[in-house]
């Protein structure tokens, strides 16, 4: 197309490039007006990865040469980058595409087509490992027209050489039309704008030509998009897509084994024959390839990688597990959960006491009517209790453990034999095995009984153990003795007194916890001072009732902390309060229960699992921050929803710093783990 020359300009004592075009129709006026439009259009294409034309004219001598002055470059075309050294790897590939699809659409928007876009056409400036993309002669296929043999118009000789006074700048403008292409002397008719595109003679270069322009056809912004596409295709194959014998192209990754097949498709959709199916823009092909070569590396990536970070999860599970299973036996991770759990069910809605449960109380005021001491009570006690039995209650509780001398106490050991089948005695199991209470059964009592399992059938026992923070919340069913033998608690032997059946076990456990839900100060009490005169004025206030007979009174030491519900001042209650709340609860059917700790585990095990695996695969931390929180708050809200609507109790305190104990070494070693972004 033409010769190009390093030149100095006079005056600024600066470098350029000066190209001298070889033209056929140089004296043709058309011709050099059209040619002034088009060099003016080229001068204002001002984009960082194409050369600056920075001024043109037309040489008189020789017949009239026009010329173009660009900036001066120094560095290798991309030709010479692909001829000297090993296939450029894919990030170069995609950066030097991206440089030049810029430039593409940038001029494509100015009206300006290339139309001979090849490696020898694109200038690396600059270091090669950082070298800036410049796109040389964008437009001058349309200025030449028709490349012209070198015999038929001849080329002016080099600029002469001489001092700095007699440059070929400087004779130049002896012989020269110059015109700049910052001057506003030239408009630009819309005719004009796209001139480029008018129906010429074939030009290119063959194999980046366009079909279409093979075909005669005029040239357009998809001719261009073509030539790109060959370009791409053979920086990172190392040849072009077509075979010598021409047709379809060939599939890179068939070309060549290290290129991924996700990338075949961006390839080919430039190379389409159809203009109308090529990609619109330049930087459309790039984009495409960007995103098939990251998703090629995401699932490299995801293929080796996350199997390891899934194994890395399971680790961290099982720690949590690990911790789980020994922290949940501490004593201050149960006081904690003891106190959640209480918090959790003061939810729950007051329900007034059982009707058939009345309580018998050795108040303070029986105390200061009748100060005699409860171990001379024995007639007394045996005489009244035996008329309440003739109201024919469902059963009666004495709740205080009873003297041993009582045994010797005739009215009282009539009224033993008399009520064996409705009477609940007191009974205590120590921690070494013994049973307090049955001192009582000697002499008379015990010879009327006859056996050791008829006294035990008799006895309930009354056991109250706090948890770690004093506070009673459980009671029992019974306890077993060394020889295998069953004792039962006095609210089991009540219940079934009452209901006829042996009281429902939770899962298989004596234990049960206590429904302080359960209005205590609405139970019916009598005073023991009152009890005569109640039982001339209301015969039936007995009749078909559980009476508890016990001690509530500062000095009966029998006193103890319970959970305090909204709307309550701390305080502690009797044990037969607690042993009328026991009771209460089992007949209501609906006990509170735990939920069992292999579910608990099974539940933090899976939410460990799948937070930490996030939290390991994707590359952002926002998602698996919201799958934290969110499994988190579920739980947390779970844990209340299951109280208050099932009485049932998931452990929270634990779980939740279990949950922030992972979330910290979650992120820890994260930090150590390199990610791979999925784009698209």
């Amino acid at each position: 197309m033409g010769s190009v020359y390093r030149v100095r300009h006079k005056d600024l004592q600066k470098i350029f490039a000066l190209k001298l075009i070889r033209v056929r129709h140089s004296q043709n006026a058309d011709y050099l007006n059209r040619f002034r439009i088009e060099a003016r259009a080229l001068g204002k294409l001002q984009h960082p990865h194409i050369v600056q034309v920075s001024d043109y004219g037309i040489d008189a001598r020789c017949g009239g040469t026009p010329y173009l002055v660009m900036e001066y470059l120094e560095g290798m075309t991309l030709d010479q980058c692909l001829g000297g050294e090993p296939l450029l790897p894919m990030s170069r590939v995609l950066s030097i595409a991206g440089s030049i699809a810029g430039a593409i659409d940038y001029a494509h928007d100015c009206g300006v087509l290339h139309r001979d876009l090849k490696p020898q056409n694109i200038f690396l400036a600059g270091d090669p490992s950082e070298s800036r993309v410049k796109i040389l002669d964008f437009g001058l296929a349309r200025i030449a027209d028709v490349p012209a043999r070198r015999e038929e118009v001849g080329l002016p000789a080099a600029p002469p050489a001489g001092d700095e006074r007699h440059s070929w700048a400087e004779e130049a403008d002896k012989h020269s039309v110059v015109g700049n292409p910052g001057e506003e002397t030239l408009e630009l008719p819309d005719a004009e704008r796209m001139s480029l595109t008018r129906v010429g003679s074939v030009m290119g270069t063959p194999g980046y030509m366009a079909p279409e322009i093979g075909r005669g056809d005029e040239a357009q912004p998809a001719s261009d998009i073509y030539s790109f596409g060959v370009l791409v295709y053979e920086m990172l194959v190392g040849r072009k897509p077509f075979e010598p014998q021409g047709g379809r192209p060939l599939r890179p990754s068939l070309s060549r084994s290290t290129i991924p097949p996700e990338l075949d498709a961006s390839f080919l959709a430039p190379l389409e024959a159809n203009p109308a199916l090529r990609p619109a823009k330049a930087m459309a092909v790039v984009q495409s390839l960007k995103q098939a070569f990251s998703l090629h590396r995401y699932r490299v990536w995801r293929a080796r990688e996350v199997p390891r970070r899934i194994g890395l999860a399971a680790l961290v599970t099982m720690a949590l597990l690990l911790l789980f299973g020994i922290l949940r036996r501490a004593p201050f991770v149960r006081a904690a959960e003891s106190s959640l759990a209480d918090l959790r069910l003061s939810f729950l809605a007051s329900r007034p006491p059982d009707e058939r449960i009345v309580l018998l109380s050795i108040d303070e005021a029986t105390l200061q009517a009748d100060p005699t001491l409860l171990a001379d009570k024995a007639d007394e006690m045996g005489e009244r209790l035996q008329k309440i039995m003739d109201r024919r209650p469902l059963g009666l509780g004495l709740d205080f453990l009873l003297p041993e001398r009582w045994n010797r106490s005739q009215a009282f050991a009539r009224f033993v034999l008399r009520n064996q089948d409705r009477l609940i005695l007191a009974g205590y199991f120590t921690e070494a095995g013994a049973v307090l209470g049955e001192e009582l059964f000697q002499g008379l009592i015990m010879a009327a009984l006859g056996s050791q399992a008829r006294v035990e059938r008799l006895l309930g026992f009354v056991n109250i153990v706090p948890d770690e923070d004093g506070r009673i919340r459980r009671s029992s069913l019974g306890f077993e003795k060394k020889d295998g033998s069953r004792l039962f608690s006095m609210p089991a032997r009540a219940f079934r007194l009452i209901t006829g059946r042996d009281a429902p076990s939770a899962a298989g456990e004596s234990a049960f916890k206590i429904d302080f839900s359960i209005d205590r100060h609405r139970y019916q009490r009598v005073s023991w001072k009152d009890l005569p005169r109640l039982l001339d004025e209301q015969p039936e206030l007995f009749r078909g009732r559980f009476i508890f007979v016990g001690g509530e009174y500062e000095g009966s030491q029998d006193y103890h902390r319970i959970p305090r519900r909204p709307g309550e001042k701390a305080g502690d209650v009797s044990g037969m309060v607690l042993q009328a709340l026991a009771l209460d609860t089992l007949l209501q059917g609906r006990p509170i229960r735990d939920v069992p700790p292999g579910f608990v585990a099974l539940l933090i095990g899976v939410a460990a699992m799948l937070v930490s695996s996030a939290f390991f695969i994707r590359p952002k931390t926002v998602l698996p921050l919201l799958v934290w929180a969110g499994i988190t708050a579920a739980y947390l809200v779970s844990s209340v929803v299951l109280a208050v609507g099932r009485r049932l109790l998931l452990p929270a305190g634990l779980p939740f710093f279990l949950s922030i104990l992972g979330l910290i070494a979650v992120l820890a070693l994260r930090r150590g783990l390199t990610f791979v972004a999925k784009e698209g």
